[in-house]
């Protein structure tokens, strides 16, 4: 199975590839399949 990460932080992708190896899944990101992410504006006070 694989799952697309919305991220272009490579740090985050080894972190997540390295939890979710062991149970089969594979992590990839949005560029790696040749899509382009835009930017998110986080201009809020809460996550």
């Amino acid at each position: 199975m694989d799952f697309i990460l919305a991220t272009n932080n490579m740090k985050k992708l080894a972190e997540m590839q390295r939890i979710l190896a062991p149970l089969g899944i594979n992590v990839v990101t949005a560029k790696m399949l040749g899509r382009e992410l835009t930017d998110v504006v986080e201009d809020g006070t809460t996550f």
